[in-house]
């Protein structure tokens, strides 16, 4: 029977250890920081696309004057 508690007692120390072992936090920054790059990156993707449809735009005005 006291081989039983210790195994027992050894599981639980187990589980305890697992549960404070974590990843450490750095990935989870690392994810901000490429979705934070992502967003500027669309965003200035798209006001050069804008900058580029009103240039082609004031361009074909001026050519057909």
């Amino acid at each position: 029977m006291d081989i039983v508690r210790q195994a027992i007692a050894h599981q639980k120390r187990g589980i305890a250890d697992m549960k404070t072992k974590r990843k450490p936090p750095s990935l989870q920054k690392k994810k901000d920081e490429v979705n934070k790059k992502a967003i500027v990156w669309t965003a200035v993707s798209f006001v050069l696309l804008i900058i580029v449809i009103v240039l082609v735009v004031v361009l074909a005005q001026a050519g057909n004057r």
